[in-house]
């Protein structure tokens, strides 16, 4: 009987799991606009960026996730700023979303024991 309660639980918990989970929008959706104000005021809207030819890409990472900041740490996306961005060719725009809704100044500037470093610091687009 024990093994047929884990089952009945298994099948329970697997049909509540979503059966796919994609990370980016599916091809020809249309991304919802939005309009952000990064951490030094400035404020950024999808909609304008796009229509001004622009390629739009959002890193969204945490400032606790070691593997997100070892990624930062490669540069691959300042070289990708440096290159795309305002001071190189103009076509294209990142931004750095913090997933975690309980993050602050602090944990970007790397003053918390939660944060990996200063991400400010090392990220040269806007946060």
């Amino acid at each position: 009987m024990k093994h047929f309660g884990l089952l009945f639980l298994f099948l329970f918990l697997l049909l509540l799991a979503p059966a796919r989970t994609v990370a980016q929008l599916p091809d020809g959706a249309t991304a919802p606009d939005w309009t952000h104000t990064d951490i030094f005021g400035n404020s950024h809207n999808l909609y304008d960026l796009l229509d001004e030819g622009k390629m739009v890409v959002i890193e969204f990472s945490a400032t606790w996730c070691g593997p997100c900041w070892n990624y930062m740490l490669t540069g691959a996306l300042e070289d990708f700023w440096e290159e795309h961005g305002p001071n190189g060719t103009d076509q294209a725009q990142v931004f750095y979303f913090e997933a975690d809704f309980s993050t602050d100044l602090d944990d970007l500037y790397g003053l918390t024991s939660e944060s990996q470093g200063n991400w400010v610091a090392v990220t040269p687009f806007p946060i």
